[in-house]
């Protein structure tokens, strides 16, 4: 199997990581290739953010799709507009994975301004039920532009 992981965002070093995580999980055989953008924003800590990482990403789903990946990404509306092959949202991977192992699950994320969109997400993905349930979603403020 291959999959191509998109971090839609010009972090080159969180690229890097994001690729050591995904050979790290993946199964013996499975090819992982990360890349991102060259052009957009440096990390994606809301809608502004999103909306500027979608052109760069998309760009990056169509070098994919010329080379027959599955993909994994954000901006996931345009994402499954132009792609051919699945593709699922980071956020959207790891809210489905939290509401299989619990029936209630917290979000840290960086910045305040990231929490609606991530809230959405959730609700997007029909995990919004544990975040209503009691369970939180807060900014650590760790993370400064």
């Amino acid at each position: 199997m291959r999959i191509l992981v998109i971090n839609p965002n010009t972090t080159v070093a969180m690229t890097e990581q994001i690729g050591r995580a995904a050979r790290a999980a993946a199964a013996s055989g499975t090819e992982i290739i990360a890349v991102n953008p060259m052009d957009g924003p440096v990390s994606i800590e809301g809608y502004s953010d999103e909306a500027f990482s979608v052109p760069g990403l998309l760009a990056e789903i169509a070098k994919g799709d010329a080379t027959g990946f599955p993909h994994i990404a954000t901006g996931l509306e345009a994402a499954h507009s132009v792609s051919f092959a699945p593709v699922i949202g980071i956020g959207e991977a790891a809210f489905h994975l939290a509401s299989m192992l619990g029936h209630r699950f917290s979000v840290v994320t960086t910045l305040s301004r990231s929490i609606a969109a991530t809230r959405k997400q959730s609700v997007e993905v029909r995990t919004g039920r544990s975040l209503r349930q009691g369970a939180s979603m807060r900014a650590s403020g760790s993370f400064t532009r």
